[in-house]
């Protein structure tokens, strides 16, 4: 699979360099916007696309903004992008596991290929030949598109982020009515791990309880009336 992209690590990058105008581009481009926030979102061929950019230096030094529509890639989007990406790699004497690196990242841009759209419809891709994206546009500007993806495939994500306190308790309720951990489906990983956590809470919390109450204080059993 494509490596991730830690994109603060891409921002301490490009701040860390002499270079302040592409900092200044770059440093409104890596704060993520929440669904409401998000402007002229299209929906087009059961995909919905979203607004972008991708940035090509010019010979002033400035950067020239290329704008563009993106949309989130489905499962078989993602295999025709590895079949693509064999070929190009059988092309170009790539080895898929002795270069890992590099075919990962030709996969990458090979998925990009797909999901960067023309901004007009029928919102046809940009480039249909991966390699332009190396060709035509500063490579950050692409990697950090690369992980906008990731964010965009979040928002699309119909699994519940937030679980309020009626929402662990109706998800514990089903785990044990049905003896079956997966209503777990329901929420995504990084909600999991909070539920977990949440549900061992509620539990210490109850045997907490139920170690204090008079009830279960334990007593001496009576003597047995066959005993001597």
């Amino acid at each position: 699979m494509p490596r991730q992209v830690d994109l603060e690590e891409e921002f301490e990058a490009l701040t860390g360099e002499p270079d302040p105008q592409r900092a200044a581009v770059f440093a409104e481009e890596i704060l993520a916007k929440k669904w409401s926030e998000l402007e002229e979102l299209v929906e087009h061929a059961e995909y919905v696309l979203f607004p972008e950019k991708l940035y090509k230096r010019k010979k002033t030094g400035e950067f020239e903004a290329i704008k563009v529509m993106v949309r989130v890639p489905r499962k078989h989007e993602m295999r025709k992008a590895r079949v693509l990406a064999r070929r190009i790699a059988a092309e170009d004497d790539i080895d898929e596991k002795l270069d890992r690196d590099l075919f990962d990242d030709l996969e990458t841009i090979c998925i990009m290929s797909l999901c960067v759209r023309n901004v007009k419809a029928p919102y046809e891709p940009l480039h249909p030949d991966p390699r332009d994206f190396d060709k035509l546009y500063d490579t950050v500007s692409t990697v950090h598109l690369w992980g906008k993806l990731d964010r965009y495939r979040e928002l699309l994500n119909p699994r519940a982020t937030k679980l309020g306190v009626n929402e662990v308790v109706a998800l514990i309720g089903a785990i044990a009515e049905r003896r079956d951990i997966r209503p777990l489906h329901a929420i995504d990983g990084h909600e999991q791990a909070s539920f977990i956590v949440s549900m061992a809470c509620l539990l210490k919390r109850w045997m907490m309880e139920l170690s204090s109450s008079p009830s279960s204080e334990t007593s001496t059993p009576a003597a047995s009336a066959s005993a001597s």
